[in-house]
């Protein structure tokens, strides 16, 4: 498997923490390495890059992309990039575990299961997971991208990942990029994943890391 390591990035800030995750995989063939572009809007610049992937000739032979925000890294990087890459192909979207830059202990997603994938009892099912690591096939993000396009549209390339507004009881909220991007994968019968394993660090004022979460 080959995956395009793409970096979205506010205002050009890259963090310890992906510096280091970024070297590992710079010493692998098993990754093509997108170089972040100045962009001060990330839900812009996230589907900038995935649509950037759909369409570069030098991505075609990438199964899909391994997604790594500038603030997330790893304890162990050589060792949660082999973890991702060896993940079984059915699974369309995953993500690692990390918490929040507040320290709020829990991690960020919504909707965990009790499902478990057959291949790993680590693999579980959830109904959204953030894309600040993530892997996610082509066929996902391609079909994503077609089931919104409409002929002539001269903004394309917003397709795959947007933030929106959701109506609910409560009146009207916000749903982020990451998470509008599960619900319109979800819509076309991808299912979602977490792996336990893979406990991230998040960077801010200072380090969060997941290694304590259930």
């Amino acid at each position: 498997m080959q995956l395009a390591l793409l970096t979205p990035c506010h205002d050009g800030m890259y963090h310890s923490n992906y510096n280091d995750l970024l070297l590992a995989a710079a010493r692998r063939s098993d990754f093509i390495y997108a170089k972040s572009e100045y962009e001060s809007d990330i839900v812009r610049h996230r589907s900038k890059m995935a649509s950037h992937f759909l369409t570069a000739p030098v991505f075609a032979n990438c199964w899909g992309t391994l997604t790594v925000d500038a603030d997330i890294g790893a304890r162990a990087p050589a060792a949660v990039l082999t973890r991702i890459l060896s993940l079984p192909e059915d699974i369309d979207i995953v993500c690692g575990v990390y918490t929040k830059k507040n320290g709020h202990p829990a991690p960020v997603l919504r909707g965990l299961t009790e499902e478990r994938h057959p291949a790993d009892p680590n693999i579980v099912r959830a109904e959204c997971v953030p894309t600040g690591f993530s892997r996610v096939s082509r066929r996902c993000l391609q079909a994503v991208y077609d089931s919104k396009y409409v002929s002539g549209c001269r903004d394309a390339w917003r397709l795959v990942y947007h933030a929106r507004i959701m109506a609910s009881s409560l009146g009207l909220g916000y749903e982020t990029e990451d998470y509008a991007f599960c619900l319109d994968a979800a819509a076309l019968g991808f299912k979602v994943w977490v792996d336990r394993s893979i406990r991230l660090s998040h960077r801010g004022a200072m380090e969060y890391r997941a290694d304590a979460v259930a």
